[in-house]
């Protein structure tokens, strides 16, 4: 290969958000992810096994595929079979998401569900369901330049992402509401259908597919929702998640996603580098990248691996993990779990770069929580979980931080964003052991909270913000005997505009504790 002109390939497997965040239960978006997991890992199979092609990122040790890969890859290719290789990848994802769907079809004919006119049709909406894109550029002997060069291209070519238009006109799927539901998208057909369904599949193993409130849906849909009929392991890790689903006991969860920060640019190195010693530092890096999401991954498990983490508050109720690849984490979890759980995530993410002397300045990692109810839909809080990381814990916050989110039944919604390497997280961690220790009434919170948005513009000075918390703690029944450390603890709210914290340690500490049934019923 030597003597042979090479080209530098980019490849990538997408839509990614909308192709996971199309989803009612947390199960559904497991499968999504598992999903794409599989039709990743078919086209780096390909490439592996393709004579003179070699994987650069994610880097393949000893041979094997590491598992959560990422949905795009960079690879060592002749350039005169750059395009062929690319296609005989392409070629391979549809091959596997094609049999994905298969199964899923053989699935629905149990229940007397017939797919197979749309599962024959060349033209089916399920077809287009994932996509590929690829690009590659000459290397001239310069990798270091020709990385540069196809990351651009690659980036250039995703602005024109050609998609064949949909005419579909019928009863839409409850899931996604883009594609027809199956059989044929008429009303009276998907009624009789789906309700027909839901009773053969009565007394069976398959009844937990079918339930009267997520009935109807596409072949897309439906082929996320039957996937854990794969092998017996999948349909354990159904029932996992399953235990996130709406539970009198347990109204409230969280839902979690983690992403590094400036990967992509940080993987171009610096224009110091050297062709061999910018592929060295990527593969370098992507070897942490495998080795963290492998410590989070359980064993045959849903259970995210928390060895190397925190301990669970709720061992009865762990956390779970959706999925984990390189700097990517998705998990669900209780509440409690949530923001300690993702902070440990963070410190371990740091701590391997670092003990590979790879600086954890230069490597960052941010994450979103959403806490909410349980009966929101699972693809809802997803979405909602990206744009928070998105909008609030990279672009406002500035990166390497969390932003939370809260989404109860009623109120308004509560937003805000910490930075990892400040004391806020434990400040919110000591307002919670002051609640339970009744230190601090639960009232107080938010009275507090409101009393700050009028004062906000009345106080200027940290001086008066400290008088008048003295004054308002020195008044509780439980706060007066520890007015001074409360003041301590709560004036930067007050100072730096944090006060959202107040609603949030409240949540975590008085209302998403699980609750007797008993109990429940009483307060509803």
């Amino acid at each position: 290969m030597s003597s042979e002109r090479t080209a530098i390939l980019t490849f990538s497997i997408g839509p990614v958000h909308s192709f996971i965040g199309q989803a009612r239960r947390i199960a559904d978006l497991w499968a999504g992810s598992e999903i794409l997991s599989e039709v990743t890992g078919a086209a780096m199979e390909t490439l592996r096994t393709t004579q003179g092609a070699t994987p650069i990122f994610p880097a393949i040790g000893n041979g094997t595929i590491p598992p959560g890969l990422p949905n795009r890859f960079v690879a060592r290719v002749p350039e005169a079979e750059a395009a062929a290789i690319a296609q005989k990848m392409a070629e391979r994802v549809q091959k596997t998401w094609a049999a994905i769907v298969e199964r899923a079809v053989a699935t629905l004919k149990k229940v007397e569900i017939d797919a197979n006119r749309e599962w024959m049709d060349k033209s089916a909406p399920w077809r287009d369901a994932l996509t590929t894109s690829w690009s590659w550029v000459r290397e001239g002997g310069d990798y270091a330049a020709a990385s540069r060069d196809g990351a651009g291209l690659f980036a250039a070519s995703r602005v024109y992402r050609p998609f064949r238009q949909s005419s579909e006109a019928g009863r839409k799927c409850a899931i996604c509401g883009e594609r027809n539901a199956l059989p044929n998208g008429r009303l009276d057909d998907v009624r009789k259908v789906w309700d027909d369904a839901r009773k053969a599949a009565e007394n069976t193993s398959l009844s937990k597919y079918f339930r009267t409130d997520q009935a109807r849906l596409c072949l897309v849909c439906a082929a996320k929702r039957l996937y854990p009929e794969i092998d017996s392991s999948a349909a354990a890790k159904f029932v996992s998640f399953e235990k996130f689903q709406p539970d009198e006991k347990r109204p409230y969860f969280a839902v979690v996603t983690m992403d590094g920060d400036h990967l992509g640019q940080k993987l171009l190195g610096t224009r110091e580098m050297s062709g061999a010693d910018l592929e060295e530092y990527q593969r370098k890096v992507s070897g942490v990248l495998s080795a963290f999401a492998e410590r989070l991954r359980p064993k045959e498990k849903a259970e995210l691996n928390l060895e190397y983490l925190v301990e669970s508050v709720a061992p009865d109720h762990p956390p779970q993990l959706i999925y984990a690849g390189g700097e990517d984490v998705l998990f669900v979890a209780d509440p409690r779990d949530a923001l300690p759980v993702a902070e440990a995530i963070q410190r371990l993410y740091s701590w391997m770069f670092e003990a590979k002397g790879l600086s954890s300045k230069d490597f960052t990692i941010s994450a979103a929580v959403v806490f909410a109810h349980t009966s929101v839909p699972a693809g809802v809080l997803f979405n909602d979980a990206e744009r928070l990381l998105k909008e609030k814990a990279k672009n406002e916050s500035g990166r390497n931080s969390v932003a939370v989110a809260m989404h109860k039944r009623s109120g308004h919604p509560v937003e805000i964003a910490f930075r990892w390497n400040t004391d806020w997280l434990h400040r919110v961690t000591e307002i919670c052991d002051a609640l339970r220790n009744r230190k601090l009434a639960s009232r107080q919170t938010y009275d507090l909270a409101d009393s700050d948005r009028i004062l906000k513009e009345v106080f200027k000075k940290d001086e008066e913000w400290g008088a008048w918390l003295r004054h308002r703690l020195g008044q509780g029944e439980f706060s007066s005997a520890n007015a001074d450390t409360l003041v301590e603890l709560l004036l930067p709210l007050f100072v730096h505009r944090k006060t959202e914290a107040l609603r949030i340690a409240r949540f975590i500490a008085v209302e998403a504790a699980p609750r007797e049934k008993s109990a429940a019923k009483g307060a509803a």
